[in-house]
């Protein structure tokens, strides 16, 4: 079992963001040997994941009735996409593969941003997706 507990160092010391959990979680490993990862924490990519799966895509599926793979797809196809072909003057477009780094946090922000005006921009949708600072996205 592996647990991730996030937390602050304060004059050299390890504070558990929650106290209950940390313990708990040392308590499970009572008599065997543990390795510990020490690492800054990751926060603006793993914020504009939460928003966009946990707030724009699912407001779309909401409206939509479709799954967020689906929204995820098509978005994908839209607005990041590579071209393989062109067929009766048409793109075939495919969503773009990206290495284990993906995008920068500039082009995930203009991804989410022309999604939102796209949505924003159909007729007859009367369907609002906040800003991202409007929005409580949980703990980083």
């Amino acid at each position: 079992m592996n647990k991730k507990i996030t937390g602050t160092v304060k004059n050299g010391k390890f504070q558990a963001d929650d106290k209950q959990e940390f313990t708990l979680a040392f308590c499970s490993f009572e008599g065997k040997q543990v390795e510990v990862v020490v690492r800054r924490k990751q926060k603006s990519k793993n914020r504009q994941y939460r928003y966009l799966y946990g707030v724009v895509y699912q407001l779309i599926g909401s409206w939509t009735g479709h799954t967020i793979d689906q929204i995820d797809y098509y978005m994908k196809v839209k607005f990041d996409f590579d071209v393989i072909g062109i067929q009766n003057g048409e793109e075939i477009r495919v969503p773009r593969k990206r290495g284990k780094k993906g995008q920068t946090k500039e082009e995930f922000t203009e991804y989410i941003n022309n999604i939102r005006e796209w949505v924003h921009g159909l007729p007859d949708c009367d369907l609002y997706i906040p800003e991202p600072n409007a929005v409580d996205l949980g703990a980083e």
